[in-house]
């Protein structure tokens, strides 16, 4: 069973979206899809089966149409483009909420009272779902579904890899935008909260080695910075160009590595020794 996972990233999303070009050309589909902050935007586009020429009028085209005069130069950077960022995602929601789902759909979201993981999955997800799971503390505000006030689990998780494996993928291809770090401090922070939250609860939010054995992992991330972080909350059309382009040329990289790896590890292998005639 294969599964896709994406990390959050704000608008290093258009990275993701580079990746999905390579994996349609490919004709690699996933039976579920899981995603964190915008990863979980760009999971719902996959679950809902969109094409190549889809997935680039979202990223490429979508935000121009929608975004109001010119962007601001001070100030917070996603100040001027959070009506855009909401009225995207409701373009998103409007277009693609009737089309069938054709992979399994798994959104993280983070109860901002516990620190615990919520999970909605398949037609579950809709547009005050994936606002929660975007909902980052100080950019946008909590979102109340079923009395549980919900934010981005980006705070705490990157990798939705968990989600798949609990849907029974075992070929898995994880894709983080944040591989490099604009801000390294803020990982190595989520870490260590993530840690002592999992000592506190006896749990573990990612899985470990022995979760791992017999599923085909292959991660998927660009091993320069995609960008600042004043960028990570900006979006222009020359950006996600650029980031279109180097996720599907890291995509195709990583996975001509990985085919080629695989074909090298077969012929390595001895025959089978027929049993000689009695």
């Amino acid at each position: 069973m294969t599964g896709l996972a994406f990390s959050g990233g704000a608008a290093f999303g258009a990275y993701q979206a580079g990746v999905w070009l390579e994996l349609e050309a490919r004709g690699w589909k996933p039976d579920v899809v899981s995603g964190i902050s915008i990863g979980g935007v760009n999971a719902y586009l996959a679950a809902h089966g969109v094409t190549a020429a889809e997935m680039l009028a979202v990223w490429a085209e979508w935000p121009a149409e929608l975004l109001p005069g010119r962007e601001r130069t001070s100030g917070p950077p996603w100040a001027a483009q959070t009506p855009m960022f909401l009225a995207w995602v409701d373009r998103i929601v409007e277009s693609f909420e009737r089309r069938p789902l054709v992979s399994r759909l798994r959104l993280v979201a983070l109860e901002a009272s516990t620190w615990r993981r919520v999970v909605f999955e398949d037609e579950q997800v809709g547009r005050e779902q994936l606002l929660a799971a975007c909902a980052l503390p100080g950019v946008l505000p909590p979102v109340k579904i079923d009395g549980r006030r919900l934010i981005d689990s980006g705070v705490l998780r990157y990798e939705p890899i968990r989600e798949c494996l609990e849907a029974g993928a075992d070929e898995l291809i994880a894709v983080d935008l944040l591989e490099k770090h604009p801000f390294p401090p803020a990982r190595w922070a989520r870490k260590s909260i993530l840690a002592t939250l999992d000592w506190m609860r006896d749990e573990r939010s990612e899985p470990g080695a022995a979760e791992l054995v017999g599923v085909q992992l292959l991660k998927i991330g660009h091993p320069q910075l995609l960008g600042s972080v004043r960028d990570s909350f900006r979006w222009s059309r020359a950006s996600a160009d650029r980031l279109i382009a180097t996720g599907r040329q890291d995509a195709r990289e990583r996975l001509s590595r990985q085919a080629k790896t695989a074909a090298a590890m077969h012929s390595s292998q001895p025959e089978p020794v027929s049993a000689a005639p009695q």
